[in-house]
């Protein structure tokens, strides 16, 4: 599993860190926060998942962006497909004796299991999304040279 991670979309608020998603509740407001304490007037209660949202503007954040995981294999960047305790699912990178070599059928299409030991270094990256401000690193190192970052 990697440490100190998060995939997926995010926002920053009030210097805090919170989920971002398309609002499905509102039709009048596209972007949505999640897991906010209750705001007065502000958050509004999803039954269905049992957590507090704000419907949030552009203008309303600091910067907005989706996070990805890449890791340092072999000399090369690959995209981490998944996780577990011990080790990381990564993706070809689409040449063939590479694929090959690590037992994939698909160009680029296929996962492998690395252990963590094996992987130099596991990095965020994080790209912005069109309209939002983005004022953030582009990437935040997780691991780097065998070595987790606290």
């Amino acid at each position: 599993m990697i440490k100190n991670s998060r995939y997926g979309t995010f926002a920053i608020f009030d210097g805090i860190e919170y989920p971002l998603c398309s609002n499905r509740f509102d039709n009048t407001t596209k972007w949505a926060i999640w897991g906010l304490p209750c705001i007065q007037g502000h958050t509004k209660f999803d039954a269905i998942n049992s957590v507090n949202y704000m419907p949030i503007l552009p203008n309303q954040v600091n910067s907005a962006y989706h996070v990805s995981h890449r890791a340092e294999y072999e000399g090369l960047s690959l995209v981490i497909g998944g996780s577990k305790e011990n080790g990381f699912y990564l993706f070809g990178n689409g040449d063939p004796e590479f694929d090959k070599k690590h037992g994939m059928n698909y160009k680029g299409t296929d996962r492998f299991f690395v252990l963590d030991e094996k992987i130099d270094s596991i990095w965020e990256e994080r790209t912005p999304i069109k309209g939002f401000p983005f004022n953030t690193e582009k990437i935040v190192y997780l691991k780097m040279y065998g070595k987790w970052l606290e």
